[in-house]
C-alpha cells in the first residue's frame, strides 16, 4: 500500500524572493489592469500596450531571458508567479505574455540549430 504525505507535510512556501515578486506583480497588475481597461481592451481585441510597457519598465519581460542576453535570468517558477497574478485580472494579458515567450524560445532554438 502506498503512503502519501499528509497535507501538513507538504510545503508550498515559495520563499521570500518569490513572495516579493508576487507582491510586486500584484501591485503592477492592480494599477495597470483596472476592470474597465481590461474589458475595453478585450472588446476591441487590442494588444495590451499599456500593460506591456509597464511590464517592460519594471523588468518583468526579461524574466525568462538569460542574463547574458540582458534579461533577468529568472526561472520557470518566476514565470508561473507572474502569469498567475496577471491571469487573475486578465487572461488575455497572461496569454499574451506566455505566447510571446514561447515564440522567443522557438527563435532561440532555431538560432542554435542554425549555428
Amino acid at each position: 500500500m502506498e503512503t502519501h504525505p499528509s497535507q501538513s507535510d507538504l510545503n508550498f512556501d515559495l520563499g521570500e524572493q518569490k513572495e516579493l515578486l508576487r507582491q510586486e506583480i500584484q501591485k503592477l497588475v492592480a494599477r495597470e489592469c483596472p476592470r474597465e481597461y481590461v474589458r475595453e481592451m478585450d472588446e476591441k481585441e487590442e494588444f495590451p500596450r499599456r500593460v506591456w510597457n509597464a511590464l517592460a519598465e519594471a523588468g518583468y519581460l526579461g524574466i525568462p531571458i538569460d542574463s547574458q542576453y540582458g534579461g533577468s535570468g529568472g526561472d520557470i517558477l518566476d514565470m508561473v508567479v507572474v502569469v498567475e497574478e496577471m491571469a487573475k485580472k486578465s487572461a488575455s494579458v497572461a496569454l499574451t505574455f506566455i505566447n510571446t515567450f514561447a515564440k522567443m524560445r522557438e527563435l532561440e532554438r532555431a538560432s542554435v540549430v542554425a549555428l
